[in-house]
């Protein structure tokens, strides 16, 4: 699993959490979706959030993700995507 925590600033003051989450991973807005109705986001550490949520400037938002791991024919295990 992969965590990643991001203060917001006022320049992303009132966006939607999951807009800003997509901008920042690269992911999809369904994806970051569907991370965040799992319980996969929080603000200041504790409280989970919707997506829905608008920033404020100060909070800290931490975000998980899984990391989806295949085999190769030669049964190397290489990253290939993310699982959800």
């Amino acid at each position: 699993m992969i965590t990643r925590t991001y203060s917001i600033d006022k320049s992303n003051e009132g966006k939607r959490v999951d807009q800003f989450l997509t901008e920042q991973t690269g992911f999809t807005r369904s994806e970051v979706q569907k991370w965040i109705k799992t319980g996969n986001a929080y603000r200041q550490g504790e409280k989970k959030l919707k997506s829905n949520y608008r920033l404020e400037a100060g909070d800290i938002i931490t975000f998980s993700w899984e990391v989806k791991e295949e085999t190769d024919c030669a049964g190397r295990k290489y990253s290939a995507g993310y699982s959800l």
